[in-house]
């Protein structure tokens, strides 16, 4: 299931999930979504190095057929918290997100967009993305490999990354998903 000749996602995406899973429900519900998606190296491996778009939207399908909606959204939306601030730490300079955090918003937010487009594989794995500045911005991802919900995973990383460097208003909506059918997800960031 692991090809890891796929284009990849960041390094700690499983392992931010199952953080999670341990966090809201402890060991027992991290085993059951491990057993369930078959992939039994995450018991010792959670950090392995990178992950195919299978890899992860089959924990991402385990996630919504295992557990109840509510359940799974939280897991989701933490996991994409930690996943966004091992970006900000690992991606983005202190010194960088100082400037950024500085700035007016209406021209710190387009800079960010931009950078979060050249750091696309962290969470967008091997869709592509394209950004268009706004107001409002809009973040496309064509071809998303990890789709739950709404996108909900990525719909939290955005908005964590925005929330933390430009406005706590920050907010970002899902207008398209791949998930029914549509070619591209579509976010809108409004500040």
């Amino acid at each position: 299931m692991d090809d890891l000749a796929e284009p990849v996602f960041g390094s700690k995406a499983f392992g931010h999930i199952m953080q999670s899973l341990t966090e809201i429900g402890g060991e027992p519900l991290r085993h059951k979504v491990i057993a369930e998606a078959g992939l039994p190296y995450l018991k010792t491996d959670q950090n392995r190095p990178s992950f195919s778009p299978t890899a992860i939207l089959s924990l991402f399908q385990i996630l919504e057929r295992v557990l109840p909606k509510a359940l799974a959204s939280r897991v989701v939306i933490l996991s994409a918290r930690k996943a966004a601030e091992d970006l900000l730490k690992e991606h983005i300079p202190g010194i960088a997100q100082k400037m950024l955090y500085t700035l007016p918003d209406h021209v710190s937010a387009p800079l960010l967009l931009d950078a979060l487009k050249r750091i696309a594989w962290t969470f967008a794995g091997s869709g592509s993305v394209r950004v268009m500045a706004g107001p409002p911005m809009y973040l496309v991802i064509d071809k998303n490999p990890a789709v739950i919900w709404g996108c909900l995973w990525q719909r939290a990383l955005i908005e964590t990354v925005f929330r933390n460097l430009i406005s706590a208003r920050a907010r970002v909506e899902h207008l398209r998903c791949c998930k029914t059918g549509q070619s591209s997800c579509i976010y809108v960031i409004e500040i």
